[in-house]
Formats: structure tokens, sequence, C-alpha cells
């Protein structure tokens, strides 16, 4: 298991962020990843964290960007 302090990115080209600093809210934290499915935490008090349903994406085969998409106009995939 690996345990990290949540962050949040500082500016960004695009792809990577200037820098990070380090926040203690977990949605913050979950709005730096790619995709729902990996926008999920889990902890002991609150059980799965999951704000942007992606464990009902997985369940449904879609794959769905976390955030504003307009840049690549992605919204999702699907795959059946």
């Amino acid at each position: 298991m690996r345990l990290q302090k949540f962050r949040t990115d500082i500016g960004s080209d695009g792809r990577r962020p200037d820098s990070v600093e380090f926040v203690n809210d977990i949605e913050d934290d979950l709005l730096r990843r790619d995709f729902t499915f990996n926008a999920m935490a889990f902890n002991e008090k609150d059980g799965l964290i999951d704000i942007f349903n992606g464990q009902e994406d997985i369940k449904n085969k879609i794959i769905r960007f976390v955030g504003k998409t307009e840049k690549n106009g992605c919204k999702k995939m699907d795959f059946d």
C-alpha cells in the first residue's frame, strides 16, 4: 500500500502541473486524476469515495475523463 498526502495542481502546460500544493481535501486530490476509475479512494471511516462514479463506469465498461474535456473534445469512450 502506498500512502500519500492530498495534493492539488498549481498551473499547468495542459499535460503536467507547474507545481503541486498539499491540501486537506480528498476531492481536490481526486480532481487531479485522469479517468473516473482512477479517481476513487478508500478510507476506514468513509469507505469508498467515488465522487465521479468510477465504479459505475467500470460496471458499464466506460472510460470517462475527470474534469473539463473541452481541450481534446473527448468525454467518454464505450467498450462493448
